[in-house]
């Protein structure tokens, strides 16, 4: 598909364009049905440098310096430059956004960290093969995720 240039597309086209865009991406209904309809519309160019681009405000908003952030994803000064500049400039609702998908890959980290250290028939085994069990467990894994969370968070906002 040949390029298209933003300029050469009327403000109503380059709108109507991305709202369908914006609105199939909303009408999918779980993680599953955005990986596969993003594998089909990006290649993998695409996926990847929008990957990065969320990774490295991830690491921006976790304070980290952007030496640091071309040395562990191997992007651009100008790319770091540019997410930098649209985090200052996003309102509040987006900052929410941007601080929950934090949250979520830090669960899933914590989550995949616990789960890569347990074998068959151990404890988190059973409680994650039956969870209505180990409710109360669960549970307090849960709250001992949220203060190390908060914990972090306190770290961050010191430094």
């Amino acid at each position: 598909m040949p390029r298209i240039q933003p300029r050469s597309l009327s403000p109503e086209e380059r709108e109507a364009t991305l709202n369908f865009l914006w609105s199939s991406i909303s009408s999918l209904s779980d993680t599953e049905e955005v990986k596969n309809f993003l594998k089909e519309i990006l290649s993998e160019s695409e996926a990847l440098m929008l990957s990065r681009r969320i990774q490295v405000a991830s690491l921006l908003l976790k304070d980290d310096t952007c030496d640091g952030i071309s040395e562990k994803i191997g992007v651009g000064k100008s790319t770091i430059t540019s997410v930098n500049r649209w985090l200052k400039n996003i309102d509040p609702e987006k900052e929410k956004l941007i601080k929950k998908l934090e949250k979520d890959v830090q669960r899933k980290e914590f989550h995949k960290k616990k789960m890569s250290s347990s074998n068959p028939y151990s404890f988190d085994y059973l409680k994650r093969k039956y969870p209505l069990y180990f409710l109360l467990f669960n549970l307090m894994d849960e709250i001992n995720f949220q203060v190390e969370y908060k914990k972090g968070r306190k770290e961050r906002k010191k430094k």
